[in-house]
C-alpha cells in the first residue's frame, strides 16, 4: 500500500544502459534501517554465497561499494552497499516515485 522510491543503478553510477523503462528492468527492493527503496537494475546475473573482502587500499574508497569477492572463474564481483547508495540518492534527489 505504500509507495517505494526507486534509485536506477546505471544513473547512479553514471552508465549507459539500454534499458530505461521500470516495466523492461528489474525492481529489487532493499532496506538499510527504516528506509526502503527499489533498486532498478538491467539484470541479475546469478545468486552466490561468497566471503567478502574489503576493497583494496590502492583502489580508495568506492561510493555505493562495501567489498569484493572473486568468483569460481575467477572474477572480482563488487558488492554493493545499500545504505550508502540509500544515502547518496537521497542527498542528489535520485529517487523517483513509481
Amino acid at each position: 500500500e505504500d509507495l517505494i522510491p526507486v534509485v536506477r543503478l546505471h544513473e547512479h553510477y553514471t552508465i549507459a544502459s539500454e534499458l530505461t523503462e521500470l516495466d523492461k528492468g528489474i525492481l529489487v527492493i532493499v532496506a538499510s534501517g527504516a528506509k526502503t527503496v527499489c533498486l532498478f537494475a538491467d539484470e541479475i546475473i546469478g545468486h552466490h554465497q561468497t566471503v567478502i573482502k574489503g576493497i583494496p587500499k590502492y583502489i580508495g574508497s568506492a561510493k555505493g561499494i562495501s567489498g569484493c569477492t572473486i568468483l569460481g572463474d575467477g572474477q572480482v564481483s563488487l558488492i554493493l552497499d545499500v545504505g550508502e547508495i540509500i544515502s547518496v540518492a537521497e542527498e542528489k534527489g535520485e529517487q523517483q516515485t513509481a
